[in-house]
């Protein structure tokens, strides 16, 4: 390295006395040949588009900035140009996720209203069934289960019912039934029973 190269990096401000450096990194010179390549490429546009033209109470940063922020506009315009003609939304769904959305929505609803809610679920999200085979099946399972507990249990008998020591027999709802039970289990509890 000669002392010029030394001295330039090593006094910061060596380029006022015109000393260079010139030892500049690849990341550097591949930046600033982007840079150019770009100020080039807008000063082109600028001759096409007059909103491109620097202005001229305008700074390089700030017409850099107001340079990018065009591209930008116009690159997510051509995104959207693209996704119209493939023919998906503004917001970028295909035909198939908007299709699947559909479907889970239908399943999703039709548990709500059945209030089964967790069964719904799982067939909208867990399985790739379509709506219509997934709502016959929660309606064949809720035709199976139209019993409720307490109509299944209304025909069983009480297993230990209150009073069968020889005492009278208690309803089992009642407040004396669930003394006498409290009372008879502290019995057997302490051995006394």
């Amino acid at each position: 390295m000669s002392v010029a190269k030394r001295l330039a990096k090593s006094v910061p401000f060596a380029h006022l006395l015109g000393i260079r450096a010139e030892d500049e990194s690849d990341d550097d010179r591949e930046k600033r040949e982007e840079d150019e390549a770009r100020r080039a490429e807008w000063e082109k546009k600028a001759e096409d588009d007059p909103d491109r033209e620097r202005r001229e109470d305008e700074s390089d940063e700030e017409y850099a900035k107001r340079m990018e922020k065009m591209d930008e506009e116009e690159e997510e315009a051509r995104r959207a140009e693209d996704r119209r003609a493939r023919g998906e939304g503004e917001d970028g769904d295909s035909e198939e996720a908007r299709a699947e959305r559909a479907r889970c929505a239908q399943i999703i609803a039709f548990g709500i209203t059945s209030n089964c809610i967790r069964q719904a679920a799982v067939f909208a999200f867990d399985t790739t069934m379509s709506a219509k085979v997934a709502i016959a099946n929660m309606k064949a399972t809720r035709a199976d289960g139209k019993q409720s507990i307490h109509s299944r249990m209304s025909g069983v008998a009480p297993i230990n019912p209150v009073g069968a020591d020889g005492g009278e027999q208690l309803d089992a709802s009642s407040s004396k039934s669930v003394a006498a039970a409290i009372i008879q289990a502290a019995k057997k509890a302490r051995g006394e029973a």
